[in-house]
Formats: C-alpha cells, structure tokens, sequence
C-alpha cells in the first residue's frame, strides 16, 4: 500500500539509503528469493523422487502362510483326490488338513451315504476349521462338534461327559423356545398399526402349536446323567408353555384387548429371558468343567502346558481323551458321527418337502441350528437367525471350492 511505501523510503533515509540504493537491495533480495525458490524446488523434488524410490525399494509385507499340508502321514493316508482336497483346505486354515481328510474319506467309504466328501469337509471346516480338541460353550465338542443330544441321538455308545449342568442349560435351551413364539405374536397383537394383525397372528399360533415340541424327545436322552426326576422336569415345562399358547389363542378368539396381549407378551418376554440367563449359565459351568478335565489330563499325562499339546499334538492325544474322558474328542469316531448325523439332517430335509437344488443348503442349517430352529424360520415365528442363516451360505460356498479344486486338477 502507499503508507507502506512512504514508510520504507522513510526508513532508507534514516539509515542513509537513498531509493535507487532500495530498489537495488529489493532487486538483489527479490533474485535470491527466486533462487531459493528455484533451488528449495529442486530439492523438494529430489526428495520426492527420492522418497519414490524408497517406497518401491521396500517389498510389500508377506501375508501369514497357512498352516503346513502333511500329506504323507504313514497313520492318516490319502489318495489323490484326497491330497488334492488336503491342500485346498490348508489354503482355508484348516488345522492338521491331511488327518481331516483322511479320517473323512475313511468314513465314507465305511458307510453308505448320500453325503458327499466336499460337503463333509465343509462341514468340518465350518465347524472347528480342524481344531478336533475344541469345546464350545453350547457344550459341543470335537471335529463335528458334537452336542451330547445330537450323539446319543445317533445311538453312540462311547464314554460321553455330561453333567447337570450340561442337562440344566438344555432343559432351559429347548423350553424357552415356546416362550418366544408367544412374546412374538404377543408383540404383533399389541401393536397398534400392524396390517392384519389377527390373521398374522393366528397363521403363527398355529405354527407355534406344531413345534412347541421340538426337540423335547432328544432332550430326555440326558435322563441317565441328569437323573430320575428330569423327564419329568421336561414335561411340567412343556405343559407350562401349552397352557401359554392356548391362553393366547383363546384371547385371539375372544378379541382380547391390546393391553391384555401386552401384559401376556410381557409375561412370556420374563419367562423367557429368566430360562435364557439359566442355560448361558449353566453352559458356561459345563464348558468350563469339561475343558478343565480335559487339560488336566492332558498336563497328567504329557507333563506339558495343555495350549500346546492342543496346538502341536491335537491327534496324538485325541485317542487318550476319548477313551478316559469323551469320546466326541475321536476324530475318527466324530467322522463317523458326522457321516450319520448329515444323513439324518438330510432325511429332515427332504420331510420338510425342501426342493432338490436347496437340499444341501438346508440340510446344512439343520445340522447347525436343529430343526427347533430351521422349522420356526420357516414358519415366520423366527425371523433373525444370523450365525445358522450365514453357516448355509458359507458351507455351500466352500463344498463349491473344494469340487472346482478337483475339477481344475483333472482338466
């Protein structure tokens, strides 16, 4: 500005400038600023291209490999296909890949089974990703994950590890479930802007009524380990909950009043979380119980922190357990189990009338969540069921990996 420029004249003469000797000292400076400039540029450049050549220099971080594929184990053999599918699983993450496959193709070719081997090893890939010494907190063990229910329903006889706490969160497991079929259509009487309310909810009694009783007869299986009055505690429960379910269906019939379902919802809602809190507690003791005898013994007989005799020796120790603790610790017999138990869920499938192209993919969910819980979603009664809803997109998807793995090796 002009009071800028009268200043700095100004001040060259107070220190004995004139103004051509300003301008000669503002052209002076004004050329090393442009040379700073030029040569500061120049530099930034370097760097820049320097740094460049530094980001290239350095590789790019390895990703973890999977675990190790033994394909050559004298006790766990493998023909061809069988390597080929060890190897693909190892891709997959799959502990002790080899001994998988082996103890599958051994049991298949035992049986006579409609179930595929890709699908098998789907199966155990979802379940434990071949960790065959694993316990689960909803008390299923092994390669299959076997829950106690699902191995006595097969009729097994090994050495089976149940407890009252096992038996307890199982009782309150199955016979919660009626409790929410009635704190759902509770909850759509209530509402007050529901479309078609009533007929919503009398399609859904009418669902709730037929699998009130879903698996209530396997769950009497655990009467020799939980004792002489558990059957009896069984049936008392499931008498509650049908009492329940016609309580509501008369006020359906009736024309009962949004605040009399609100208060039979509320009801059942308290039930029903009061059973829940009962069975994670109980599983949880039931996890803990089993895991302790297993590194117990595990500790007693090799003398070696458990963590790594489950990580490093999973095989060679699985024997020992089952004889003297479980026998769902058997890869070989939980291989076995799981040849049965997929043909099972297949015959359930194919009661349900589900269509050939969805056969895999249900029999798939029925083997995770059960037909208690498959039956109520398709029903409508369930309509979030997210780990059994992602375990039937998730099997299918590998099994079709496994097979292009096999279909590319012999093309």
């Amino acid at each position: 500005s002009a009071t800028d420029a009268t200043g700095a004249v100004m001040d060259g003469k107070r220190w004995g400038i004139g103004v051509t000797g300003l301008f000669a000292a503002g052209l002076v400076i004004a050329c090393a600023g442009q040379a700073y400039a030029s040569t500061s540029k120049r530099t930034t450049t370097t760097k820049k291209a320097s740094s460049t050549k530094l980001k290239k220099a350095v590789p790019k971080p390895v990703a973890p490999r999977p675990f190790t594929v033994v394909l050559d184990d004298p006790d766990y053999p493998l023909d061809a296909e069988g390597r080929l599918l060890a190897m693909e699983l190892g891709g997959l993450w799959t502990r002790d890949a080899g001994r998988l496959v082996s103890v599958l193709q051994a049991a298949v070719k035992q049986r006579s089974s409609e179930t595929p081997l890709t699908l098998l090893l789907a199966i155990a890939h979802a379940e434990t990703n071949g960790r065959v010494l694993l316990v689960s907190e909803a008390g299923a063990v092994g390669l299959a994950q076997a829950t106690p229910i699902a191995y006595l329903e097969e009729k097994r006889t090994g050495k089976l590890f149940v407890t009252e706490a096992y038996a307890t969160g199982a009782w309150a497991y199955f016979l919660k479930k009626p409790l929410n079929d009635v704190e759902k259509i509770a909850r759509i009487l209530k509402d007050p802007v529901h479309p078609r309310r009533f007929d919503d909810a009398t399609r859904l009694l009418q669902s709730a009524f037929k699998v009130r009783a879903e698996g209530l007869a396997e769950l009497e299986l655990l009467e020799p380990y939980a004792g002489p009055g558990f059957v009896a505690k069984v049936r008392k429960s499931d008498q509650e909950n049908r009492d329940l379910l016609e309580k509501l269906a008369g006020m359906v019939e009736g024309g009962a009043s949004r605040e009399e379902f609100a208060a039979i919802h509320d009801d059942a809602q308290l039930r029903y979380r009061a059973l829940r809190d009962i069975q994670k507690v109980s599983w949880k003791r039931y996890e803990a119980e089993l895991t302790t005898a297993r590194d117990e013994l595990l500790r007693k007989t090799y003398g070696q922190d458990p963590a790594s005799i489950i990580k490093t020796k999973a095989y060679e120790a699985s024997e020992l357990l089952a004889r003297e603790l479980d026998d769902r610790f058997s890869p070989i017999s939980m291989a076995g189990f799981l040849v049965d138990h997929m043909q099972t869920k297949l015959a359930e499938a194919r009661a349900l009338g589900v269509a050939e192209p969805e056969l895999e993919r249900v029999t798939a969910g029925l083997y995770n969540g059960g037909g208690h819980n498959m039956k109520r979603m398709m029903s409508g009664l369930l309509t979030n069921l997210t780990e059994t809803q992602n375990y039937m997109v998730k099997v299918p998807a590998t099994k079709q990996r496994l097979e292009r793995a096999l279909a590319q090796a012999g093309s």
